[in-house]
C-alpha cells in the first residue's frame, strides 16, 4: 500500500492507478437524487475503468517487459477506447498468466462475468465521451440519456394496468392542447451495476498487482 502515500511521479505507473482509485471513490459517494445525476456516476465510474486498464497496462508491460512506463504511457495517452484498452491487456495478461501462477502464492484468474461487463459498457460508451455531454459529437440529441420522455396517456394507462404503480408525470397545457412528460431514471440498476463491478473487479486486481508485483509501491 506504500504507494497510497508517496508522490504520483515516483509510481511505477506514474499515478494512473492512484487516480483510478480517486475517481472510483468519488463516484462510490454520489448518493443524491438530483436530476440526471446518473450522468456524472457513469462517468466518474467509465472514466476509472479507463485509467484502471492505463495502469495494469503499464505495470504489466514494466514488470514483464521491462519497458518503461513513459513508453508504455505515450503508446496509450490518447486512447481511450475500453475495447481496445482490454483487448491489449487480456493479451499480455493471458501471456504471462502461467508464469504469475506459478510464482506467487495468489489466484489471478478473472471473473468470467468481466467480459460481459466489459462488453456493455462498450456498447454504451467506448469511446469516453456519452456521459459528458447532452448530445452526440453531430449535436444530434440523445433524449435517452434524459430522466423526462413524452409519453401518451394511452401508454400511461397500460403501464398502470402491467402492474407499475407510480407514476410521475408532468403535464404542460398550450394552445394545441397538453404534452405529457413522465419523470424517471433512463438507466436501471443493471446499468449501473455492469459499471460498479467492473471498476470493482479492475480496483482488486490493481491493488494486488501493486502489492504482489512491485512491493506495494
Amino acid at each position: 500500500m506504500s504507494y497510497l502515500f508517496t508522490p504520483m511521479e515516483i509510481h511505477p505507473d506514474k499515478g494512473f492507478g492512484t487516480c483510478a482509485d480517486a475517481f472510483y471513490e468519488a463516484a462510490k459517494g454520489i448518493n443524491s437524487k438530483a436530476m440526471l445525476i446518473h450522468l456524472p456516476l457513469l462517468y466518474l465510474l467509465r472514466h476509472s475503468i479507463e485509467l484502471y486498464l492505463k495502469s495494469l497496462l503499464i505495470l504489466f508491460s514494466v514488470h514483464f517487459s521491462e519497458n518503461e512506463a513513459v513508453r508504455v504511457i505515450s503508446k496509450y495517452s490518447n486512447e481511450h477506447r475500453i475495447r481496445t484498452l482490454f483487448d491489449d491487456f487480456e493479451e499480455i495478461f493471458r501471456k504471462h498468466f502461467q508464469e504469475l501462477q506459478e510464482s506467487t502464492k495468489v489466484n489471478w484468474e478473472m471473473p468470467q462475468e468481466l467480459s460481459l461487463y466489459i462488453d456493455k459498457i462498450c456498447k454504451i460508451d467506448n469511446g469516453s465521451t456519452y456521459f459528458r455531454y447532452p448530445v452526440n459529437k453531430k449535436a444530434e440529441p440523445e433524449p435517452e440519456k434524459d430522466q423526462s420522455s413524452y409519453v401518451t396517456k394511452s401508454e400511461i394507462i397500460k403501464k398502470v394496468q402491467n402492474g407499475k404503480d407510480k407514476a410521475a408525470i408532468f403535464i404542460v397545457e398550450n394552445k394545441n392542447g397538453s404534452e405529457i412528460f413522465e419523470f424517471g431514471n433512463s438507466y436501471d440498476d443493471e446499468t449501473i451495476d455492469a459499471f460498479s463491478e467492473v471498476c470493482k473487479m479492475l480496483s482488486g486486481l490493481h491493488f494486488m498487482t501493486r502489492n504482489i508485483l512491485f512491493g506495494g509501491f
